[in-house]
């Protein structure tokens, strides 16, 4: 059985094959719907439409047209639905994949820090019978401020802080 003959649109009994045609016109005609209009399209004279106004009456063209148009409806609902929901999924794939960069950014973060904490802050030699020191190019605050960043940074991915504040932006 095909979609047009499983629903409420499909062939009426009685109704011949050139009326049958002629309703599908009617009925694919859409916004464009008329008596007059599917004369047009069948390419028959104006006074033709007087046999379509029989048939549509006898036969039930407006009420299977409303049918068809309804199941246009839901299925251009059910697209319009599918398309949500194939845009939700990307974006949560993409701050999922956001999470975690942030959470593998500040894991190396972390690891540079506790790097950095393994090396001294100043090397010294002696040259020609003169110590020369040397700074590290960083400083114990600098290891405590990437320290403290990795934290924060791995935390709000942990917690998705972002997503959390878009909700309740979202809510207010």
């Amino acid at each position: 059985m095909t979609e047009k003959t499983s629903q409420g649109w499909e062939r009426r009994c009685g109704e011949s094959a050139k009326a049958h045609a002629a309703a599908w016109i009617y009925i694919e005609l859409g916004s464009q719907r008329s008596l007059s209009k599917t004369a047009q399209v069948l390419q028959k004279p104006p006074h033709y439409t007087r046999l379509l106004k029989r048939w549509s009456a006898r036969f039930q063209w407006v009420k299977r047209a409303a049918a068809y148009d309804d199941r246009l409806d839901r299925i251009e609902q059910q697209a319009r639905e599918a398309a949500v929901r194939m845009w939700a999924q990307r974006w949560a794939e993409r701050e999922e994949a956001r999470r975690e960069d942030h959470y593998q950014l500040a894991d190396r973060l972390s690891r540079k820090a506790q790097a950095m904490l393994e090396f001294p802050l100043a090397t010294q030699e002696t040259k020609d019978g003169k110590t020369v020191i040397h700074p590290a190019n960083w400083t114990f605050l600098d290891a405590a401020r990437m320290t403290q960043i990795a934290f924060d940074l791995q935390g709000r991915a942990i917690r998705n802080d972002d997503a959390q504040y878009a909700r309740r932006k979202k809510d207010s």
